[in-house]
């Protein structure tokens, strides 16, 4: 389950970005006007939507550390650590196009894919049409920089959609695309 667009109706401004699904989803939307008595009434909800924003919190500012401290080459082996658990399962590149991974290392496609394509060329990863497939994922952390050791898999948080609710999602996140 995947709760987004949380603050949105905790301070009732629009968002920033936009959420697409691409496949059949179960949706709740619990609106504003709905979920301000909710959180009245049972305190806990406030609590645990703010270890939610908390560790959000973290994972922007994880982000934003990636972004000024790693090169292209190093986000790329750093999202593909992430996607493929570690290099324990393919990265899938019908769902995730070149232009899908290079927005989630703020990147162009053309970087992205000379990333790729260099990490091949090292014997690191091999890739497909249709996935990618690491082959040495220690390797692939010291081009990542990080500790391979140390290296945690951790999902990727989903901004915000919509206007003046927020959503819980049953099932697979990883069908959404998200718009900035």
């Amino acid at each position: 389950m995947i709760i987004f667009n949380e603050v949105a109706v905790l301070d009732g401004d629009p968002n920033p970005v936009t959420a697409i699904a691409f496949q059949n989803c179960i949706i709740w939307k619990i609106s504003r006007d709905c979920f301000q008595p909710l959180m009245e009434k049972s305190p806990i909800l406030g609590i645990r939507l703010l270890n939610v924003l908390a560790k959000r919190n973290r994972r922007l500012i994880s982000k934003y550390e990636n972004l000024i401290a790693r090169p292209v080459k190093a986000r790329t082996a750093k999202l593909l650590l992430d996607l493929s658990s570690y290099g324990s399962q393919p990265v899938d590149r019908i769902s995730l196009s070149n232009q899908s991974l290079a927005a989630r290392i703020s990147t162009v496609p053309e970087a992205f894919s000379h990333s790729i394509k260099t990490l091949r060329e090292t014997g690191v990863i091999e890739y497909t049409r249709t996935q990618i497939t690491v082959i040495c994922p220690g390797k692939l952390a010291e081009f990542a920089q990080v500790d391979s050791e140390l290296f945690t898999v951790q999902k990727r948080s989903l901004p915000l959609i919509e206007e003046g609710g927020f959503f819980i999602i049953h099932g697979d996140f990883n069908f959404l695309t998200i718009f900035g």
